[in-house]
């Protein structure tokens, strides 16, 4: 699939940023939470730096501060793969989209 492909099937537009966020899901029963980058945002997820063990399908929040604590519920879509430049990377898909849009 070519990138011009990867673009058109957006629902929303990315805001490239690079911010600290709280990365809380359950692994194997036990609650979790990591520190991680968000680097870009939409209305319908983000994409976080993150080395936390994280799983196609798996439940987790992200929670933000800036003035203002946020936890917005999501599910991870994806996990970049090893030994591309993706990779410690993952997608998180929000369970509702942002309002008022990023």
């Amino acid at each position: 699939m070519g990138s011009g492909n990867l673009l058109t099937a957006r629902r929303s537009e990315r805001i490239h940023v690079r911010m600290p966020v709280t990365l809380c899901g359950d692994s194997k029963g036990q609650s979790n939470e990591h520190t991680v980058f968000a680097v870009d945002l939409s209305n319908n997820g983000v994409r976080v730096c993150a080395k936390a063990g994280l799983v196609p399908g798996q439940a987790v929040a992200i929670v933000m501060n800036s003035g203002q604590q946020v936890t917005l519920p999501g599910r991870v879509v994806w996990i970049g793969p090893v030994g591309t430049r993706l990779e410690g990377q993952a997608g998180i898909e929000f369970l509702k989209p942002i309002t008022p849009p990023v």
